[in-house]
């Protein structure tokens, strides 16, 4: 199988771990970034208008107001993209090495997951209903929950069903989630994959509430040390 993504090879012991954005499209930024763009367009077009007058006051100010608001969107929308977005993490982070996973939230609460140690995990997908800014309709949501000692965490990453074949058994182990309505149905053919699915909203939900989201690669990276060393929870 040939990766579309590019992998980090996983750090041995003795040299620093890797560090994975979680949330990097965070409330904040998300915020952010549409306030830049309005901010962009209009001192783009203010600066237009002050051109214009300076150059000739015949000339009607959408000459350069309308260019310069386009040039002023483009460079605001970067200076976000380059500048604020690095800058402003969400809090939250997970450390990765051979060894373990780390996972820190926005409180400093630390959660450890030994590779060495049993570890249990469950793993579902659904497909995007709606378009939203930066994910596409159709694109799946992918998460795995790991669970260890008690302590659990979910991260997830948004995919292009393209490039799902990458997530190492991705149809085995990836469920798909049915909607409540279809649950009626599932039970009467299939009263296994029910009890799955009921299971796997439950997690759902804590995805929802608490999960953390990584970009394709690092949830890829997540995922093969999860190959290696977990057990997947409703077995093979």
């Amino acid at each position: 199988m040939t990766n579309k993504f590019e992998i980090p090879s996983i750090p041995t012991a003795g040299e620093p771990p890797l560090n994975l954005t979680v949330d990097a499209e965070h409330v904040g930024i998300r915020l952010a970034m549409p306030l830049l763009a309005i901010a962009g367009l209009i001192i783009g077009f203010m600066v237009g208008q002050m051109i214009t007058r300076l150059i000739d006051e015949t000339l009607s100010s959408l000459c350069l107001g309308i260019p310069l608001a386009l040039v002023g969107l483009v460079i605001f929308t970067q200076i976000g993209e380059r500048i604020i977005k690095p800058k402003w993490p969400s809090g939250r982070f997970v450390l990765l090495d051979s060894s373990q996973l780390l996972f820190r939230d926005k409180r400093r609460k630390e959660t450890t997951f030994n590779w060495a140690d049993p570890l249990d995990f469950y793993a579902w997908h659904f497909p995007i209903a709606k378009r939203r800014t930066r994910v596409e309709r159709g694109w799946y949501c992918a998460a795995v929950q790991l669970q260890q000692n008690e302590q659990t965490v979910t991260l997830y990453t948004f995919l292009d069903p393209d490039k799902a074949s990458d997530v190492p058994h991705f149809k085995e182990w990836f469920i798909k989630l049915r909607k409540r309505k279809e649950m009626d149905d599932v039970k009467a053919f299939d009263p296994r994959l029910a009890a799955q699915l009921t299971r796997l909203h439950k997690m759902e939900n804590e995805r929802w509430l608490h999960g953390g989201e990584l970009s394709n690669q690092d949830f890829l990276t997540v995922m093969q040390l999860v190959e290696r060393h977990g057990r997947y929870g409703f077995g093979s």
